[in-house]
């Protein structure tokens, strides 16, 4: 009886690790397995990706990543080592979750993978989102796609000026949130009459 209490006392007191929560981006993620542990970027991570689709996400994410973190990372090929990102494209994955979607796998190493480029890409506003918050992702697996085929958003131009730099920021700020159409007003006369 002593050794079965001795034991009971010994796992309460054991810490109790617990699988990481789902991590806060807008939109939220539709799909979220949380593991233990953490991925920290550091000045060692590299961004690997073959030529092609791939390496241009990789070099997007690098240059927003600079510019949002201050942090530089180096795009290159090669094996996969602990503590790098791995990009790739495989029109076979997720197939159908439709062509936007993406999958994320953070360990020690960061699996990011989609069908298309475009999924490439919001996978990349995911990361930029998780790392501009705290400075190591949770680990564990993220399926995420949209809900509606058009995410955007109207500003009317016809009734007060907006710089061209205003424009491309507010794409910028969209391309964040995954928003994919940016209707600019331009003016009402739609009218044969008028023009």
């Amino acid at each position: 009886m002593k050794k079965a209490v001795l034991l009971l006392l010994l796992l309460i007191s054991l810490p109790v690790s617990s699988q990481n929560s789902k991590p806060f981006v807008v939109p939220e993620l539709r799909e979220w397995e949380g593991s233990i542990g953490s991925f920290t970027f550091t000045n060692k991570t590299k961004l690997l990706a073959a030529a092609g689709e791939a390496q241009n996400a990789a070099d997007q994410f690098a240059a927003d990543y600079r510019e949002m973190i201050g942090t530089e990372l180096k795009v290159s090929s090669g094996q996969v080592a602990e503590g790098d990102v791995h990009f790739t494209i495989d029109p076979e994955i997720l197939k159908e979750k439709g062509s936007e979607a993406y999958r994320i796998e953070i360990c020690k190493s960061v699996q990011v993978s989609a069908n298309s480029s475009i999924g490439l890409y919001w996978a990349t506003r995911t990361l930029l989102q998780m790392a501009e918050q705290q400075a190591s992702l949770p680990a564990g697996e993220m399926v995420d796609y949209p809900d509606y085929t058009v995410r955007g958003f109207m500003l009317d131009v016809v009734r007060k000026f907006f710089t061209l730099d205003y424009l491309k920021s507010v794409v910028k700020l969209m391309s964040y949130y995954k928003m994919n159409t940016f209707q600019v007003h331009l003016n009402d006369n739609g009218f044969k009459q008028y023009y």
